[in-house]
């Protein structure tokens, strides 16, 4: 069990304890590398679903721990649409997939407790406004920005 301070990158602090898993949206090999250097063999799963800092792209040859893998949702949906016993079947994966949606939906929009808020924004000028309000770090985590030129 590994537990304490880790400092990946000298960006990322975080106190853990115990086995881990890694889901990258960055990209960033520098990151990626420190992380699986880190946590070895207590790394569980690495998965690679986004590149949003493409500057810091580069290979994951090497790493300790388990291989990263991609992380692509129509592979993904295409192996759950397999016909059955290896996937859902077509008509299963819709079913599963508008379960899903509706019960994600209801918990989002619970009126006693909601974790989201749609904010709608209409015209150019409050679509500026809403882009720097959010660019600025100043738009609440729970607002859904609907935006309409």
């Amino acid at each position: 069990m590994l537990a304490g301070h880790a400092e990946f990158g000298n960006r990322v602090k975080m106190d853990f304890a115990g086995p881990a898993l890694y889901i990258d949206f960055s990209g960033d090999a520098a990151l990626r590398r420190s992380i699986h250097e880190h946590f070895g063999d207590a790394l569980h799963n690495s998965c690679s679903v986004d590149g949003t800092h493409w500057q810091a792209l580069g290979t994951a040859a090497g790493l300790p721990g388990p291989k990263p893998i991609l992380f692509f949702a129509p592979s993904h949906a295409q192996r759950r649409g397999a016909a059955p016993p290896q996937g859902y079947g077509r008509l299963g994966l819709m079913q599963s997939i508008d379960a899903a949606w509706a019960g994600s939906m209801q918990a989002a929009l619970n009126p006693a407790a909601p974790w989201l808020r749609i904010e709608q924004h209409r015209g150019a000028e409050a679509v500026q406004a809403a882009y720097q309000q959010v660019l600025a770090g100043r738009s609440s985590a729970q607002a859904g920005h609907l935006l309409a030129l």
